[in-house]
């Protein structure tokens, strides 16, 4: 328990113990007899009108409220008597109880309204009593407010295990999470995967969607992904990974971009568990095209949108042999001059259209595409007029011009990527 919560449980009970601190000692001697009685009641009270504590007379779930209820009396008592030397051990049996909630996964209502039947029983009892045993008007006011006093503290205590228990829930989920994931992005066999998903309480679906977010310095992390939707997650830098159930594709990308808002969000078609890994590296090729500016878009990027250009880019050394090899004459021009006869080479090679119809495609003068085709034939020769030439002269300006237009030269995308790779182990480590 942190500071700030045991200081909470600790005020409460010190409360107590100054409004009992004026009553007469003998009350503590008087009540003794009747606690098994009260303790009996209470008991009976709450397994009576709290479902989730019901359970028989004799069975384990009463024997436990019939301990808390039975702590906790002999602890009020303690404190009209000047002593409360049990304190420690009701305290810690309290927030076990908080702390056993949160590992089964419960919320505090139940808990929160077997204190309440708790506190009114025990009023209407000690209030007879009291009245019974001549205490002032003013006695029994302190001796109810000690008593409110006392179960605030009892509540503080299973508000601070359950909070206890809560994160160390998460902990346990998160590391159950990450080796979920390190799991799927290493192709582990099925039942192992189903183990480790039965360990979370994950049900498997048939598809899953792979997302990447932008998480750069600049982004705030969320404190922790909901796990409703179906959603593994992986928070860090500079991207996070989140796989999701298919079926709840729409609602949790919904969700994803709204954690998310500060970056670019990716993410892959849906694949069968087996192909995460695939879909995790085309998840990563839109990432890295989206930041070369190779792709435009905008803060949201779906990979089925983008299926050629992937495709084309799938394996950088490739791409940039066969640029090398189909594109050899342009390499040798300047940026400029590459990049404008690349956009007239592709416009013919798309069309095979005049130079009037050229031009007014590319906006310029029809002379002046005769003139860029002219020089092109002369680079190309009869490759262009080859129907296997002329297909990788055509792939190759695909992934090219692209990278072109951004400024950006083969050599710095293998860098990129180079680096990009680097990156990967956050994600997959």
């Amino acid at each position: 328990m942190g500071e700030g919560e045991e200081g909470a449980a600790t005020s409460a009970f010190r409360r107590a113990q100054e409004e009992l601190a004026d009553l007469p000692g003998r009350m503590a001697y008087l009540m003794r007899p009747i606690l098994p009685g009260l303790v009996s009641q209470i008991t009976r009270s709450i397994q009576q009108r709290v479902a989730a504590y019901a359970g028989s007379a004799s069975g384990r779930r009463r024997l436990v409220i019939e301990q808390a209820v039975g702590g906790a009396t002999q602890l009020f008592v303690d404190i009209l008597e000047g002593r409360a030397g049990s304190g420690p051990r009701v305290e810690e049996l309290f927030r076990r109880m908080g702390r056993g909630e949160a590992m089964e996964g419960n919320d505090l209502q139940s808990m929160r309204r077997a204190l309440d039947i708790a506190t009114r029983d025990a009023w209407a009892q000690l209030h007879r009593f009291a009245l019974g045993n001549g205490l002032s008007a003013d006695q029994l006011g302190a001796f109810g407010d000690a008593l409110f006093a006392f179960m605030d503290g009892l509540g503080d205590e299973v508000a601070a295990g359950y909070a206890a228990g809560t994160a160390a829930l998460e902990r346990d989920l998160q590391r159950g999470c990450d080796k979920l994931l390190d799991a799927l992005l290493s192709r582990a066999d099925r039942a192992e995967i189903e183990r480790l998903a039965d360990a979370i309480r994950w049900v498997p679906p048939a598809e899953v969607i792979v997302c990447l977010a932008e998480t750069t310095t600049s982004h705030v992390l969320p404190e922790r992904v909901p796990r409703e939707n179906g959603v593994l997650a992986r928070l860090g830098r500079p991207v996070s990974l989140l796989v999701v159930d298919a079926m709840n594709g729409p609602e949790a990308l919904h969700q994803a971009r709204s954690w998310f808002c500060h970056g670019r969000v990716v993410n892959s078609w849906p694949v069968p568990l087996e192909e995460v890994p695939d879909a995790l590296r085309w998840a990563r090729r839109a990432l890295e095209l989206a930041e070369l500016g190779v792709l435009e878009v905008g803060p949201v990027v779906d990979c089925d949108e983008h299926l050629p250009m992937l495709w084309i880019h799938s394996e950088p050394v490739l791409r940039r042999r066969l640029t090398q090899q189909a594109l050899g004459p342009l390499l040798e021009e300047t940026p400029h001059n590459r990049q404008v006869l690349a956009e007239t080479l592709m416009a013919w090679l798309e069309t095979h259209a005049s130079a009037p119809a050229l031009g007014e495609r590319l906006d310029v003068h029809a002379q002046t595409v005769r003139y860029r085709m002219r020089k092109l034939r002369a680079m190309f020769g009869e490759r262009l007029d080859d129907p296997d030439s002329a297909l990788a002269i055509g792939l190759a300006l695909k992934a090219s011009l692209p990278l072109w237009r951004c400024g950006v030269l083969a050599e710095d995308v293998a860098t990129h990527y180079a680096v990009a790779e680097r990156l990967a182990g956050e994600i997959t480590g």
